[in-house]
């Protein structure tokens, strides 16, 4: 038993779709969606999505916190509306 919650496993949608129903019963056991890169053919370039993964990585992590925004048609923020750090 551990003293508080551990990551076990990252899941592809697909296969969290097939087996939550079965695991969300199980006593203890909590589903917490975290975004990952997972690719979605294995056997397609595994070497190439790795090096990929650790060339974004730190882009992906962000900050933690949220804000809404109002952008311009480029998409490009004109207003911060509400935030949180």
């Amino acid at each position: 038993s551990a003293p508080g919650a551990l990551s076990l496993i990252t899941l592809r949608q697909a296969d969290h779709d097939a087996v939550a129903g079965a695991l969300g019963v199980l006593p203890g056991v909590v589903i917490t969606p975290q975004p990952e890169m997972v690719p979605t053919d294995d056997p397609f370039a595994p070497a190439v999505v790795n090096e990929i993964k650790k060339t974004v990585a730190d882009d992906l992590d962000g900050d933690a916190g949220w804000r809404v925004v109002t952008v311009n048609q480029n998409g490009v923020d004109v207003d911060v509306l509400n935030e949180v750090p």
